[in-house]
């Protein structure tokens, strides 16, 4: 009969491709059900930060969800740096468990939940009659909101028979919700005014953008509006057109090319949450100049996502501004265009140009 172990293995299987881990006395029985009754393969790993990290890297390089597992007190305490940073960088994937058990801590058992709690992760805990489900409702967790999850197994429920293993329901996710309604209609209004008028329009894209899949309607308004363009560090090779971008904003990025942003007239900003390194502790823009957020990922421990909607966005200021620009120059050719500062260095080219001098002259 199967175990409740068993009953998250098979149904965590259905919806995820690659589990890592270590094993313990706490997820032994949910191992042995991984490996013996599923074709997920299992990646077992030296430390148990190297579990979270690796399933984190298997969602940033793929888009698919992956599952890590330890065993409970040392075993997961080890785990709460890795998952700390994937709480901060929005990675959605579960954290299989084993946990105290339901009679109360044992004297090398930890408050995990507090633990979980204290860097931004949901606990649901499996039970002899719902363990499935819980399995379900964790994925769809992480999956809605972007967040890892931890999906405890108590050490006296793992091996409990539990019956037959239900079919897994289809995960229920929602939909991109559309801005719409008058204050939406206005604020597209506003950012269509601002790029009609704009002289040097600038477009600013982070991962919200990249993950809502949004970069041919942003491609489409920067074409509209002549602007050239830049990205995050996450939402980089989002725009299409890469002869008119400036490539990553902040301390990544070229001086010639912040400089260029410096200049711009108007900024919009999509799916970025323009932390201090992105935007150069402050100097990105001009602060006479108009920069419009129109989009942000989603804060921690919220339950809503405006990063999802970005593609939507993107493309009404280009239906509303009536744009009807002359294609736009490669970035060097547009850079000696725009009116500038008196010159404190020698003349500007393009980002490339100014990022090979600085190589140059680092090696002088």
């Amino acid at each position: 009969m199967p175990t409740v172990s068993a009953h998250v293995a098979l149904t965590l299987a259905q919806h995820i491709d690659a589990v890592f881990g270590l094993m313990g006395n706490g997820n032994a029985y949910f191992l042995d059900a991984l490996e013996r009754e599923t074709p997920v393969p299992f990646t077992a790993v030296r430390h148990e930060q190297g579990a979270v990290v690796a399933a984190d890297a298997h969602y940033r390089a793929s888009g698919r969800i992956a599952a890590a597992t330890t065993t409970y007190g040392a075993g997961f305490t080890n785990t709460l740096t890795a998952l700390a940073e994937a709480v901060q960088a929005q990675v959605p994937l579960v954290l299989v468990v084993g946990d105290e058990p339901t009679s109360g801590p044992r004297p090398w058992d930890v408050d995990q939940i507090a633990l979980a709690s204290a860097v931004g992760a949901r606990t649901y805990t499996a039970g002899r009659t719902d363990a499935a489900a819980s399995t379900v409702i964790a994925i769809e967790h992480a999956l809605t909101y972007r967040v890892p999850v931890v999906l405890a197994i108590p050490y006296d429920v793992a091996a409990l028979e539990a019956g037959p293993v239900p079919p897994a329901p289809s995960l229920r996710l929602p939909e991109p919700l559309a801005p719409r309604g008058e204050f939406a209609e206005a604020t597209i209004t506003e950012i269509a005014d601002a790029l009609r008028g704009a002289k040097r329009p600038h477009l600013l894209a982070g991962r919200g953008a990249w993950l809502a899949g949004a970069g041919d309607a942003l491609g489409r308004l920067a074409d509209a509006t002549g602007a050239l363009t830049s990205t995050t560090a996450l939402g980089r090779g989002v725009f299409p057109a890469s002869e008119f971008d400036l490539g990553v904003t902040g301390g990544f990025g070229a001086e010639g090319a912040m400089e260029l942003i410096g200049e711009a007239d108007v900024a919009v900003v999509f799916g970025a949450g323009l932390n201090q390194f992105t935007m150069r502790f402050g100097e990105l823009f001009s602060p006479a100049r108009a920069c419009i957020r129109s989009t942000s990922p989603a804060p921690r421990r919220t339950r809503t996502s405006a990063a999802s909607s970005a593609a939507t966005p993107a493309s009404w200021p280009r239906r509303s501004c009536g744009c009807s620009r002359t294609p736009r120059p490669p970035v060097g050719a547009r850079a000696s265009t725009w009116p500038r500062r008196a010159p404190t260095s020698p003349a500007r080219s393009s980002p490339r140009t100014a990022g090979s001098t600085r190589a140059r002259r680092r090696r002088a």
